[in-house]
């Protein structure tokens, strides 16, 4: 969050600019104006994980317990900037998925893709006619509520995958066996069907990169009253 994306190598922001990240504010009140059309019944507010500091990320790779492969991704990446940076651990949980995550994202950008972020579990919500969507684990029964198993919720997300493929004409939706795969999926199948019959956001912000939210056509004409 303190790093400044737009130029190269680990440059920090000025203090001011990395109270949070500005595209998790852009997108919280473009959820909360999605929310006050009624348009989608199984959205709800944004939840997003803080992203960590350079700091954070500095601490694990340099820490002796940091597995090889990690460190490695960690050193391509931020390079000289780790060095001398202290081993010691404040908090928080590093995976392979954020570091992976930072990786793809470089690569992609080396080879002139466009890149973007993409929040699986808000499109599945968007795209979602039900009013709603089961957490992936399932839910525990509370009164007067059925109880939604694992796979029954997994179901779900391939019931909207299928709607997606069909509006994109696209195939293969039934190689999609796990909750990952449907994560990947609905980011790839959700564009193409906007495309097709929706509506893409994109929000941007130079130092932290650009965020791609692909909007069904039932709201398309009041998003585009949406700044």
């Amino acid at each position: 969050a303190d790093l400044d994306l737009a130029r190269p190598g680990a440059i920090p922001r000025s203090a001011r600019d990395h109270n949070g990240r500005e595209i998790d504010r852009r997108l919280r009140t473009l959820v909360a104006q999605l929310l006050a059309t009624a348009a989608y019944p199984a959205l709800r507010p944004l939840a997003l994980f803080p992203t960590p500091s350079f700091d954070y990320f500095a601490r694990r790779i340099a820490h002796g317990g940091c597995k090889p492969h990690l460190r490695a991704i960690g050193r391509e990446l931020f390079g000289a900037a780790l060095k001398g940076r202290p081993g010691r651990l404040t908090g928080g949980t590093f995976t392979r998925f954020m570091i992976a995550g930072f990786a793809a994202y470089r690569a992609l950008g080396a080879i002139g893709a466009a890149t973007y972020e993409g929040y699986p579990d808000l499109q599945f919500r968007l795209w979602c006619a039900a009013p709603v969507l089961p957490p992936k684990k399932g839910r525990r029964a509370k009164s007067g509520e059925p109880r939604v198993t694992a796979r029954e919720a997994f179901a779900s997300r391939l019931r909207i995958l299928d709607h997606l493929a069909r509006v994109a004409a696209i195939e293969g939706c039934h190689r999609v066996r796990t909750q990952d795969a449907a994560d990947a999926a609905v980011l790839a199948l959700c564009v193409a069907a906007a495309r097709e019959r929706g509506f893409l956001r994109t929000v941007e912000v130079p130092a932290e990169g650009r965020f791609l939210v692909a909007l069904p056509a039932v709201e398309s004409s009041a998003s585009a009253r949406i700044d």
